[in-house]
């Protein structure tokens, strides 16, 4: 599950630059599986950031991932036709890493209840073998 939506984007971001950077063809209108890459590689960056200290994919979705996920996804879009980001969405994408940094740290919270990641430090762990084949008194001689 995505952390945010075509909506989610022009909601944040002006629709006309999300065209303008997403739009590969000249037709006009967003190319739909390059705004899914951009949300995916934007998603995959907080899972990265925050998987140590929380479940992933997060569910349900923090309000503050979608705005994440909107500035990394914006700031993708702009590295991807290798032109150069305006001052807003450098200092969202700026945000978002310093955030994301943060809330993976312990030092800021997502605003509402997060499942955290398994503790796998106390995991039980047992192991069993089958008896021997050769013991000492059977290979006396050799």
């Amino acid at each position: 599950m995505a952390y945010a939506s075509y909506q989610d984007l022009i909601e944040a971001f002006d629709e006309q630059l999300i065209i303008q950077m997403s739009d590969d063809n000249g037709d006009g209108v967003a190319d739909a599986a390059v705004i899914d890459q951009a949300i995916a590689s934007a998603d995959a960056e907080i899972d990265a950031s925050i998987g140590t200290r929380f479940a992933v994919p997060l569910n349900p979705v923090p309000r503050l991932a979608v705005r994440f996920s909107c500035a990394l996804a914006v700031a993708w879009l702009y590295t991807r036709r290798g032109v150069d980001k305006p001052a807003s969405v450098l200092d969202a994408e700026r945000a978002a890493r310093d955030m994301l940094k943060r809330i993976a740290a312990g030092q800021a919270t997502w605003g509402e209840p997060v499942a955290a990641a398994p503790d796998t430090s106390e995991l039980d762990v047992r192991t069993s073998s089958a008896t021997r084949v050769f013991d000492r008194g059977r290979l006396t001689g050799f």
